[in-house]
């Protein structure tokens, strides 16, 4: 079994900027054009390594540089690790500083970038990977793959790019140990399938549904003239719950108050059997035949509420029995006088 081929690994390091712009277009793909804004007096430093089909670098780029570069030729993913950067595509404008993650142009786009003092660390993954990884996400959709945008979805998804790419420097890029074709490739696919769940991009919505065709052999549903029984209009059920009302008014509750209809009975009546009136309190008054003083009232001892709540009975249809004290009339009581013999 042959041996694996250890990765590729170039190194520049020189205070020449068209030597180091050089470098920048062959390990990246794309034509660059390098103007130097500040000189630092520094050199450059640039490693770039490949490793079937995964490639990757760090970049120190000293000083105030202005880089114009054509249409990326590879997905470069690169993370701000020192300094500053302005990247422009078309009308829109990136300022990016130590720590973010950012996409290095989009497809058949030019971009113009404004550097200070800056270090990059780099991911490289050919298109075709990319479009690999987004025919798997969805079979048969033919699309060309978009980046809409070249920031991260949120610092979630910029933290799992982050370790997701160390990953693959660590064991795949920044060690000149043999590595597995295999291996790489499968690492590739991995980094192609992280930057689709990274950043955002056509590939993430799902494909189009367009109307469905009827099967062979079938023939399409033709329009009725009115609506099936099925698709009528049902009255909705009356529900059961114990909030809806009663079918039934119920009957309202007794109250002590009296109605109208029932007038309460009179404070005062009259003497029984004998049509004395009579009050709650005695008048002091005597009764000439019998003796007795005022008779009370037949309701007097009940509490008002109780007797208010009485109704009243009706009239004895009998005629009355003559009463002792007929023919009595109201004046002073006479007084009886005894005579001795």
């Amino acid at each position: 079994m042959p041996a694996a081929p250890a990765p590729g690994r170039r190194r520049h390091v020189s205070a020449d900027p068209e030597a180091a712009r050089a470098f920048l277009e062959q390990a990246y793909g794309s034509r660059t054009t390098l103007t130097v804004l500040d000189p630092a007096g520094r050199p450059y430093r640039l490693t770039h390594t490949e490793a079937h089909g995964l490639a990757g670098g760090e970049l120190v780029l000293p000083g105030r540089l202005r880089l114009v570069s054509g249409p990326p030729a590879l997905l470069v993913v690169a993370t701000v690790r020192s300094g500053r950067l302005t990247l422009r595509v078309g009308r829109e404008e990136y300022p990016l500083t130590a720590g973010q993650t950012f996409l290095d142009g989009r497809y058949g786009r030019p971009r113009t970038a404004r550097t200070e003092d800056l270090e990059l660390r780099t991911v490289a993954i050919p298109w075709d990977t990319v479009r690999t990884a987004a025919r798997r996400a969805h079979p048969g959709d033919d699309r060309p793959v978009r980046f809409t945008g070249l920031l991260p979805c949120d610092a979630a998804h910029a933290t799992l790019w982050r370790r997701t790419a160390e990953f693959a420097h660590r064991t795949l890029l920044a060690q000149d140990l043999p590595v597995s074709p295999r291996v790489a490739a499968e690492a590739a696919r991995l980094l192609a399938a992280t930057a689709l769940c990274v950043f955002p991009n056509t590939a993430l919505a799902p494909p189009p549904q367009g109307p469905r065709r009827p099967a062979a052999g079938t023939r399409p549903p033709t329009p009725s003239a009115g609506p099936s029984p099925s698709s009528r209009a049902t009255p909705p059920r009356r529900s059961a719950s114990p909030t809806s009302p009663p079918p039934y008014p119920s009957p309202p509750a007794p109250s002590s108050t009296p109605s109208p209809a029932m007038p309460a009975p009179p404070r005062s009546s009259t003497c029984a059997g004998s049509g004395w009136p009579g009050s709650t309190r005695s008048s002091g008054r005597r009764c000439p035949a019998t003796g007795q003083g005022s008779p009370a009232s037949p309701h007097a001892g009940a509490s008002p509420t109780r007797a208010a709540s009485r109704p009243p009975t009706a009239a004895p249809t009998a005629a009355p029995r003559p009463s002792p004290c007929a023919g009595w009339t109201d004046g002073p009581v006479p007084r009886r006088t005894s005579v001795r013999r």
